[in-house]
């Protein structure tokens, strides 16, 4: 549920805050959460292709997506351009697509090819093998 989400969401925060020392008026611990819009602190990541200075004192937060579009954290619909840099060429947040995922993530989110396998990854392979061009 919501508040068991929110109430996980904070004691992990605050469990992070009260690690880092961060104040927040009054001395409390900072708190902050995944939905707020703008995190408290921008300081410890750093985007790749961006110039991080200007992003950090003026940034631009993506909080949702769906279809072809992000949604910014002022309301507005933004496109992208670039499919999640081909992450996403289907788009965002299709139902179907996210159907089989929470499916797949229920069963095994994740199989190392390092001397183990799993039997969907070899029938990807060779459903790619048959519909590929010869040679």
């Amino acid at each position: 549920s919501q508040h068991s989400l929110t109430h996980k969401i904070r004691r992990s925060n605050f469990s992070l805050t009260e690690r880092s020392g961060i104040q927040a008026s009054g001395g409390a611990p900072a708190m902050s959460n995944r939905l707020n819009t703008t995190p408290n602190d921008l300081r410890a990541f750093w985007m790749p292709f961006t110039a991080n200075r200007q992003f950090k004192q003026n940034p631009r937060m993506m909080v949702a997506a769906k279809d072809m579009h992000f949604s910014a954290a002022d309301g507005r619909q933004v496109l992208d351009g670039t499919a999640g840099l081909w992450c996403v060429n289907a788009g965002h947040c299709r139902p179907l697509i996210t159907e089989a995922i929470r499916q797949q993530v229920g069963e095994l989110d994740y199989a190392p090819a390092f001397q183990m396998g799993h039997p969907k990854a070899f029938e990807l392979a060779n459903r790619l093998i048959d519909i590929a061009p010869d040679n």
